[in-house]
């Protein structure tokens, strides 16, 4: 019980962190005031970091279902 308690905190706080640092990337691209190389960057980070949020989230799946 409080093992899948563990794993569900450190899941939703994981994933609250990397919202919270994709947010940060989206205002820096609507602020419009960096050059078009940085705002590559910026937008391959969110994409890498939205790959990482759900690859958090399949693998808190895979060890839910695994411990049923």
């Amino acid at each position: 019980m409080f093992e899948i308690f563990g794993h569900t905190s450190e899941m939703v706080g994981t994933v609250m962190l990397a919202f919270a640092a994709l947010r940060v990337h989206g205002r820096e691209l609507q602020e419009g005031k960096i050059d078009a190389a940085v705002r590559r960057a910026i937008q391959r980070e969110r994409r890498v970091g939205m790959l990482g949020v759900m690859l958090i989230v399949l693998g808190y799946l895979i060890t839910m279902i695994a411990k049923t």
